[in-house]
């Protein structure tokens, strides 16, 4: 009996949250490889390898053992249903906590499981929050850390004694820095949290200075790079076993010439889009109900002089979120290419889920100000929030026939020949291969190569380029007498002049392919595919198909630079200038520093320059 009365009943309320989003997210689940990081992470939590950096060695070890304890289906699919069960459990957190914060309220207890459990499914179907939590990826994890670190900070506002809470905290940032580097951002609010209560003298110097020993536990998990290097794993990105490689790994050395933002001008627009980009996260009717609330708890508050209790700590938890929003931007401002801040939104949800934090306490303290006729009505319209998001963002985050990257990676390896070595570069080329390849045991029959990762090494490339037994996923730069031939999906290195015609077998996209095609990297793939089909029936005289597949570039671009420099590039190698120069130009309207589309634009210009000369020329 005394179990039961000790159980708090918000557990139920997040239990039951957790499962409903955990059914959307189940329903939506990609069934093989997602695109972006997923094979080269699961490839290396697979063979307990490194990843990229900063490694997320703490993501790598949890899903190494959820593959052992799940021995059923796909390794990518496992993966996939990890995430799945994380952002659940996050979401069913998130209600947890938030119900917490209705206590400080007039709320009666039915009001509040209505109103935790409706802003808890408000986070878990908005737009990139979902999309991540079905497939694999090392974000949710991270936002999984955030929602506890964010519980966690709220007793902070409330305890007499705060060390202990305190201790959590720097704990929980430790963890969620051997996930990812992103948790710098936390970490430096918990700085500025204990900075303030040292200076209001909540806490003393010793617990100032002794708290921060609680991020070691989590630190720790880095030991696992240079340690499980030296066994020479696949992949090894890097090799960092000694202290000047390791320092080279963790700072990202290798990511540093692709940042953005070089301007206040390019700071200032990034700000704006993801000020933008928060309505489309959450849907317009978020921002909507916010400011509703806001009004009529205001209305409400000057009428009778009072409102809800506790509204230090919804203020002190609302500018925590705030603070998290922004320190988490200029974390990836200071660091992110234009495709991470602009394409990549999952870099952004650590400042939606502090701005959606800081909201959600306005509803909270405008309900808390209302009376019980009016709350009976709001609570109502507070549902049309996550319903509005599950309508809204359906079709978007349904990954469930999404196999646009195991039909890609498949194809290129269908393209090499039998015995020979292919050298792989490029998130959707690199990171899929390993995957397929090594994981799932496609193409036993040839060696993949990337010195970086610890494939093969620069002699290897070098003595397969002599014999020219050297593929490759991207053309090298190498000059005579080598030169990249096109060979399908991929090009033979080789001294020869003639372009085999050599047929290849093409099983394609299938219509359907280009219509569930979400996320940036996946337009990208797809428009590469397309360009290098095209490219294939030039080689063969097969004007007809060529022409075919580069309209097919157009349906597939979208909206991201990338995908429009490509299609422009398919235009211009057919003549079609005009058409080009759309292309480029909408390219650099999404990135003004797309160097290849700025490249393609200044020859279209020398070669109207050079037309203008020799019709001056023939008119004298």
């Amino acid at each position: 009996m005394s179990v039961r009365k000790g159980l708090d009943p918000g557990w139920g309320v997040a239990f039951l949250t957790g499962v409903a989003a955990f059914g959307v997210y189940g329903l939506c689940l990609a069934p093989s490889l997602p695109a972006a990081d997923a094979g080269e992470q699961i490839t290396a939590a697979h063979f307990l390898g490194i990843s990229h950096p900063t490694g997320t060695p703490l993501y790598l070890l949890l899903m190494k053992a959820w593959e052992v304890c799940l021995p059923m289906g796909s390794v990518a699919w496992r993966m996939n249903l990890l995430n799945a069960v994380l952002g659940s459990v996050a979401v069913g957190l998130f209600a947890f906590f938030f119900r917490r914060l209705c206590a400080a309220t007039a709320l009666r207890r039915g009001e509040i499981v209505i109103l935790s459990s409706g802003i808890a499914l408000t986070l878990a179907f908005s737009r990139t929050f979902w999309y991540e939590s079905a497939g694999a990826s090392s974000y949710v994890l991270h936002y999984l850390f955030l929602i506890i670190w964010l519980g966690i900070a709220q007793d902070l506002m409330r305890k007499e004694r705060p060390e202990r809470t305190l201790c959590l905290l720097y704990a929980v940032s430790g963890l969620a820095l051997g996930n990812h580097v992103l948790a710098l951002a936390p970490l430096g609010v918990t700085g500025i949290l204990a900075v303030s209560l040292l200076v209001r003298r909540r806490i003393g110097p010793k617990a100032f200075f002794s708290t921060p020993l609680m991020l070691i536990p989590g630190l720790l998990f880095y030991l696992y790079i240079p340690i499980r290097s030296a066994s020479d794993p696949i992949p090894d990105w890097g090799n960092p076993q000694t202290p000047p490689a390791l320092w080279h790994y963790l700072t990202r050395q290798d990511y540093i010439a692709n940042t953005y933002v070089s301007t206040i001008h390019d700071l200032l627009a990034a700000a704006w889009f993801h000020a933008k980009s928060f309505l489309v996260e959450m849907t317009i009717i978020w921002p909507l109900l916010v400011i509703l609330f806001l009004f009529l708890g205001m209305y409400s508050w000057i009428r009778k002089k009072e409102g809800a209790r506790g509204n230090g700590t919804f203020q002190g938890v609302a500018v925590g979120g705030c603070l998290l929003a922004l320190l988490s931007f200029v974390l990836v401002a200071a660091h992110g290419s234009h495709n991470d801040l602009f394409d990549l939104p999952r870099y952004m949800v650590p400042v939606y889920l502090g701005l959606f934090s800081a909201t959600a306490l306005g509803v909270l303290w405008g309900m808390g100000c209302m009376g019980r006729g009016a709350r009976v009505l709001l609570l109502a319209l507070i549902w049309v929030a996550p319903a509005s998001g599950l309508i809204r963002h359906w079709e978007v985050n349904d990954r469930s026939r999404n196999r646009i990257v195991e039909t890609f990676a498949r194809e290129v390896l269908a393209h090499v020949p039998r015995g020979a070595s292919l050298y792989a570069e490029g998130d959707n080329y690199l990171f899929p291969l390993l995957y397929y390849h090594y994981v799932e045991g496609v193409r036993p029959d040839i060696s993949l190569l990337n010195p970086r990762l610890g494939l093969g090494s620069r002699d290897d490339i070098a003595r397969l380029l002599r014999k020219e037994r050297l593929w490759v996923t991207h053309p090298l730069r190498i000059g005579s007498p080598y030169r990249s031939v096109p060979q399908g999906l991929v090009f033979r290195v080789t001294r020869a002049r003639e372009v085999p015609k050599r047929s290849l077998p093409w099983k394609g996209f299938r219509a359907i392919q280009f219509s569930l095609a979400r996320a940036p990297l996946e337009r990208i793939m797809l428009c590469d595919y397309c360009y290098r089909r095209s490219v294939y029936h030039r080689l063969r005289g097969e004007e007809g198909l060529r022409r075919e597949w580069v309209e097919k570039m157009t349906r597939a671009a979208g909206d991201y630079d990338q995908a429009l420099m490509l299609t422009g590039r398919a235009f211009f190698e057919m003549g079609r200038t005009g058409e080009a120069e759309i292309y480029f130009r909408r390219a650099l309207k999404k990135n003004p520093k797309n160097r290849v589309a700025l490249h393609y634009l200044g020859r279209l210009a020398e070669e109207r320059k050079e037309k203008a000369r020799l019709s001056e020329r023939g008119d004298s």
